[in-house]
């Protein structure tokens, strides 16, 4: 038997065996494999869950299936290519609520084109983008997607980076350290002015953004407005007395 058949036969078993969710990760399935999973999943009336290593084919699949809830794509390397695929499958899709997108070398780009979809999807209500490579850019775009966007509950943005002169400035390693807080907190300025006019987001990762105490400021004022949001991280940022006094204030 060939290795095609192989992990066919093996997609076909998950499928049957699993009404609701598949986990099909660590399977290595290549485009031939990827491609008869997308034509299958076009006709699933059943499954809300998908659990994957690769984007491959779908994007597609999203444009027609109407039962997936969840896809987890996290720790794959879909980069802008892949995220603007999703992107536009975001646009039609009408039943997703989950899609986690975390370790997957989205950058600025991809960020853009995946806030646009945000501006006109109307399910999701999580998206993970954790460890990617989104910086102030991306993040004012996002930012925007948040001030029209009305039924996303939860986004995580914990590690990105900035990418100056293509070398990644993470975690306050940065020789010119007011160039990095100034963009962080410029960034967290307009995630904060977002935040003022959002009225569905519960949760909000910021953690390890080198936001220092401006930003946390810009935020604290967003969150005397906000009558929404339940939950905010801000683990490892650069937020001094002053930052978060101002945070206290708010909280009053």
């Amino acid at each position: 038997m060939f290795p095609f058949n192989k992990k066919k036969k093996k997609i076909e078993q998950a499928l049957a065996n699993c009404a609701t969710v598949v986990d099909l990760s660590h399977q290595d399935l290549g485009n031939s494999e990827a491609g008869y999973l997308a034509e299958e999943l076009k006709v699933n009336q059943t499954l809300q869950r998908i659990d994957l290593d690769e984007a491959g084919k779908l994007a597609e699949v999203l444009k027609v299936n109407q039962t997936l809830q969840t896809i987890n794509l996290l720790w794959n390397s879909i980069g802008n290519e892949g995220a603007g695929k999703l992107a536009v499958a975001l646009k039609a899709n009408q039943t997703l609520q989950t899609i986690d997108l975390e370790n997957c070398l989205i950058s600025n780009e991809g960020a853009r084109k995946l806030a646009e979809a945000l501006k006109v999807n109307q399910t999701l209500q999580t998206i993970d983008l954790r460890h990617c490579l989104i910086s102030n850019e991306g993040g004012v775009k996002l930012a925007e997607a948040l001030k029209v966007n009305q039924t996303l509950q939860t986004m995580y943005l914990s590690e990105n980076s900035i990418d100056r002169g293509g070398g990644k400035v993470g975690r306050g390693i940065e020789s010119q350290s007011d160039i990095a807080d100034n963009i962080f907190d410029e960034g967290a300025g307009k995630l904060a002015g977002a935040l003022k006019v959002n009225q569905t987001l519960q949760t909000m990762d910021w953690s390890v953004n080198l936001i220092k105490w401006e930003g946390a400021g810009k935020l604290a004022g967003a969150l005397k407005v906000n009558q929404t949001l339940q939950t905010i991280n801000l683990y490892h940022n650069l937020i001094s007395n002053e930052g978060g006094g101002k945070l206290a204030e708010a909280l009053k």
